[in-house]
């Protein structure tokens, strides 16, 4: 019995019955099972020069947009460095098929690098994205520091907020036709990426779109991220948190 690598079943079945299924030729599950090793979230590779800034509460402080720029700057660059080391890295020998999806998927991994640039050029640039990004960072340290953490970014959750940043603040930008996934395995930090961008969609519309001077109305209040889910009890759990 302990041998079996299947469990379900084995309270119920004779011994001989459940030799017979012990080791099966082929087996089938009504809701397959499969083990998904969890990234290592210490290491980073591309940052060999230098780490950018991924402490909420030090970026949240970062008023200078020169400065903000330096803290933010390393995080596309190294993932620059990185996808030139792969691409120079590719093997003349491999099959063409091969060598011509792997080229396909760094020329995308390339236009996010440009997007990440490009979202730091417009937090330099634009005095409301910069105070929104700051409120944002802000907001996710002190919701984390009531629990006795002092919140860092992971680099994937930064890059995604920043490549972001012009499309949900311009809405005749391009990249209103994208629709971005962000995939990583459970516990990852998925949830703090999407609170992040929320709290900075929310702010930038607060200052962007002002007063009305005739009823004193708050044009940026209102709706402003809607978010789905996919289950009743983690559309509960996602709230609280949000």
């Amino acid at each position: 019995r302990n041998e079996s690598p299947w469990h379900d079943g084995v309270e119920i079945l004779e011994e001989q019955e459940l030799s017979s299924f012990s080791v099966p030729d082929l087996r089938t599950e009504f809701i397959p099972a499969y083990s998904i090793l969890s990234p290592n979230l210490d290491e980073w590779p591309g940052f060999s020069k230098e780490s950018p800034e991924l402490g909420a509460e030090k970026l949240s402080e970062a008023w200078s947009p020169a400065d903000l720029s330096a803290m933010l700057m390393p995080l596309v660059e190294g993932y620059s460095e990185w996808e030139n080391t792969v691409r120079s890295s590719l093997d003349d020998s491999m099959v063409d098929w091969q060598r011509k999806t792997i080229i396909e998927n760094l020329d995308i991994c390339k236009e996010a690098a440009n997007r990440i640039r490009s979202g730091i050029e417009f937090l330099k640039e634009d005095e409301d994205a910069r105070h929104a990004f700051l409120f944002a960072n802000r907001a996710i340290w002190q919701a984390n520091s009531w629990s006795g953490w002092n919140f860092s970014w992971r680099p994937f959750q930064l890059a995604f907020i920043l490549m972001n940043l012009r499309g949900v603040s311009d809405r005749n930008h391009p990249d209103r036709e994208l629709c971005d996934l962000l995939w990583f395995p459970t516990g990852g930090g998925k949830t703090e990426a999407y609170l992040g961008l929320a709290a900075f969609v929310m702010a930038f519309r607060r200052r962007f779109y002002g007063t009305d001077p005739d009823t004193g109305l708050e044009l940026g209040a209102g709706v402003s991220v809607i978010s789905r889910y996919t289950l009743r009890l983690l559309t509960i759990q996602q709230f609280r948190r949000a």
